[in-house]
């Protein structure tokens, strides 16, 4: 006897193992069968990255002329858009510079404020 088991115990579990076992052989079995049956893909192109092929209609030409001269069209406006930022750029420099040349004629000496060493404030 095996582990103080009764004879019964010891068959049971011997009729448990077999089913067990012959329940696996048939599941491997079937999948093997049923895979081995499946049908063979309709499609003959082969799987993979390239698997999913486009063939673009007249229409979808048209309409990607179109997108393509949209790109184009908005890509001239930026670039219009850029030349005129740059010319208000240098324009807003322009009268910047101006101002400041205007802003150092009209400064007077007269204006001039000196700290000495001792702390005193002097105007010239």
């Amino acid at each position: 006897m095996q582990q103080g088991k009764r004879r019964d115990q010891v068959e049971f579990s011997y009729k448990v193992c077999a089913i067990g076992i012959v329940g696996i052989i048939a599941i491997a079995i079937v999948l093997g069968l049923w895979r081995w049956m499946e049908p063979a893909s309709v499609d003959a192109r082969p799987p993979g990255p390239n698997y999913n092929y486009w063939t673009p209609t007249e229409d979808d030409l048209i309409m990607i002329d179109s997108l393509h001269n949209q790109v184009r069209d908005i890509e001239e406006d930026v670039n219009d858009l850029n030349v005129s930022v740059t010319r208000i750029d240098r324009k807003l420099d322009d009268m910047i510079d101006e101002q400041n040349k205007e802003a150092a004629s009209q400064y007077n000496d007269e204006y001039q404020m000196w700290i000495t060493g001792e702390g005193d404030t002097i105007y010239e």
